[in-house]
């Protein structure tokens, strides 16, 4: 576990140079995930991705890094 998080938790990902993770969280309402980010480290408080939306899930990092990927939902 990462932290105590109130809501339920789809998906983590590593950052490639592993001192990050992302996930996607549903913190005030069931099915709408949001991608968060939280350094590795004690005490690290997550952070929001806004750039990208809501309604996400099953995040994940390529290998190199520079591309990010995730799940939305149909309609």
């Amino acid at each position: 576990m990462l932290r105590q998080e109130k809501g339920g938790i789809d998906g983590v990902t590593w950052t490639a140079d592993g001192k990050e993770a992302v996930y996607a969280l549903s913190g005030d309402a069931p099915y709408n995930y949001r991608l968060m980010r939280i350094q590795l480290e004690a005490g690290a408080q997550p952070q929001r991705l806004t750039f990208a939306g809501g309604r996400l899930g099953s995040p994940a990092i390529a290998p190199r890094g520079n591309r990010l990927a995730c799940l939305r939902p149909a309609p």
